[in-house]
Formats: structure tokens, C-alpha cells, sequence
């Protein structure tokens, strides 16, 4: 019944957004529908998908091309910086820090976010705390001593926007191609920076083995 084909479907969902896996055919594989599905977690390790008839079957077959990419060394510093944990904030001078904040466009910075498909501004607000962060980091002066779990906090910030991104492309929000192409290149660079997170937690933990 219908009830039962919604149910299995809103299971299929959640394996998917839990698995950080991301759907990439795009084309219909059975009349209008697109039954033949591609699931991976590595986004730049799958290319040039495509359909095509076939003579035997009422399906569409899928072709695709399979890469094997290293993780970029251009990623992003920020996912590298620490937390406000680290920061002293009582007792201290602000009047840098202001200024610096004061003078961002901040106006600018919301309208690329929402260029980029940001429509629940959860993009805009992890920019913000990054940039407010990095500010802070440079005005403010550092606790004495002890660590934090930053890479930690920073990756599961990198997850939430990850699973909003794969959402959004599963159910086909964005017609434009342009759109299209700019919310799956921000999907594969979320992607390798929450690569170089696991990297840089695993290798802290093998440090504190030693």
C-alpha cells in the first residue's frame, strides 16, 4: 500500500542522512521515475553519471566513472581553529575586537550565504562563529593550559551543515544548474573538511597513546 511504500521510504531517508551518504543519479531510469539508485559518501570519487537505453531490460542502464582522489592540502584553516574555551574573556580589553567585527560587511556575507541555497541560515550563522572566532582568537588572550575537544565541536558542526546539504540535494530543491553545481561543490568541500577533521582527531588520539 501506499502507507507502507512511504514508510520504507522515510527509512531509506534517514539510512541515508544517518550514513552521510548522498543519491547522485539524477536522471530517470524507469519512465519518469528514478528507481536505480548511486549512494556514496565520497562525492569526488564518483563521476560522469549517466543513462542510457537498454535492449533488454525496462530499466535505464547507469554508467559512471570511479576516481580515486587524495584529500585536497587547500582545505581550510578553519577547521583548524580552537573554541572560545581556549579564549580568557573576563578582565579583559574588547576595543580591538570590536573594531575588527565593526568593520566587516556583514551584509555581504549573508547575501553569498544565501547565493549558496542558505535558506535556514545555518551557513551564515557557522561563518559567523568562525569569523567571530578567528577575531577572537587574534584580540583576546588564550586560557593557560588545558586542551578542549575543538576538532570534536567543529566536526559536528561540519555534519549538521553536511546532512542539510545532502537533503537539500535529495529532494532536487535546486533547478538552476548553476545552483545545482554550487550547492554540490560546497557538499564535496564539507566533505573533505570533515575528512581532514577525523584525520586530525585521529591523529591526536594516537599522540595521547604515546
Amino acid at each position: 500500500s501506499s502507507g507502507i511504500n512511504a514508510e520504507y521510504g522515510e527509512r531509506m531517508m534517514e539510512f541515508i542522512d544517518d550514513n552521510f551518504l548522498t543519491q547522485i543519479v539524477k536522471e530517470p531510469t524507469r519512465g519518469n521515475n528514478i528507481l536505480d539508485l548511486i549512494l556514496t559518501t565520497s562525492l569526488e570519487s564518483v563521476a560522469d553519471v549517466k543513462t542510457k537505453e537498454s535492449t533488454i531490460l525496462d530499466h535505464r542502464i547507469v554508467e559512471y566513472t570511479l576516481t580515486y582522489n587524495s584529500i585536497s592540502a587547500d582545505i581550510s584553516d578553519a577547521t583548524d581553529q580552537g573554541d572560545f574555551r581556549n579564549l580568557r574573556l573576563h578582565g579583559v580589553d574588547y576595543s580591538c575586537l570590536q573594531k575588527e567585527l565593526a568593520e566587516i560587511n556583514w551584509d555581504e556575507y549573508k547575501r553569498q550565504c544565501e547565493e549558496r541555497g542558505d535558506e535556514d541560515g545555518e551557513l551564515f550563522k557557522d561563518q559567523l562563529l568562525q569569523i567571530v572566532l578567528r577575531a577572537s582568537e587574534k584580540n583576546l588572550p588564550s586560557k593557560p593550559s588545558h586542551k578542549t575537544h575543538s576538532v570534536n565541536r567543529v566536526l559536528e558542526t561540519l555534519k549538521r551543515r553536511q546532512r542539510k546539504l545532502r537533503k537539500r540535494l535529495m529532494k532536487g530543491v535546486e533547478t538552476d544548474p548553476d545552483k545545482d553545481k554550487k550547492l554540490r561543490d560546497e557538499l564535496l568541500e564539507n566533505e573533505k573538511k570533515i575528512k581532514k577533521n577525523i584525520i586530525l582527531e585521529l591523529e591526536k588520539k594516537k599522540k595521547k597513546k604515546k
